[in-house]
């Protein structure tokens, strides 16, 4: 039977920053968690172990070692992808709704 063992829907408020449309950034922690949660990698993972026919057992799945190795992933990706879309997003007026923004505005 397919399951997501921990829940993926995590709210994100609107904006890639929480608040850009509005002329204003979300601090960076308020980012990092909103970034986790609009990558695709939790469902990805569940869907993964699902695809291969993997019953994994909640006590390996909730390991800390792999919630982190999880988390690392997660975070390469979607700050791979910020730092690949910074300039596109400069050139459209897209300020503050990525990690270089945050960072170089000092948000944090």
């Amino acid at each position: 039977m397919f399951r997501i063992p921990r829940p993926y829907r995590r709210p994100i408020s609107p904006g890639q920053a929480g608040t850009a449309e509005l002329g204003s950034t979300a601090p960076l922690e308020t980012y990092v968690l909103q970034r986790l949660a609009s990558t695709g990698c939790i469902p990805v993972f569940a869907g993964t172990a699902f695809a291969n026919g993997l019953d994994i057992p909640d006590h390996e799945i909730y390991d800390p070692a792999v919630m982190a190795a999880e988390n690392a992933v997660n975070f390469m990706i979607g700050w791979d992808n910020d730092l690949i879309s910074y300039a596109k997003e400069k050139f459209h007026g897209e300020v503050g709704t990525n990690v270089p923004d945050l960072v170089s505005t000092g948000r944090s």
